[in-house]
């Protein structure tokens, strides 16, 4: 899985930035999104979206973003 394949799970709570997951920075609006999530320390998409499909907070933290 790459950032880019986030954009759309991404952008149902935080459309700006999970438009921005496919762009020339995904990398590093995937590092603040995985830290948002609470998954700082493993940032890599596979990660993210399974904080984001298994814990509601996480989901809650993206649309603080």
């Amino acid at each position: 899985m790459n950032w880019s394949d986030l954009t759309e799970t991404v952008s149902r709570y935080a459309p700006a930035v999970g438009a921005s997951l496919g762009g020339p920075m995904g990398g590093a609006i995937g590092a603040v999104v995985a830290a948002a999530v609470g998954k700082g320390d493993n940032p890599t998409p596979d990660a993210v979206y399974e904080a984001i499909q298994n814990n509601p907070a996480a989901a809650e933290a993206l649309a603080k973003l």
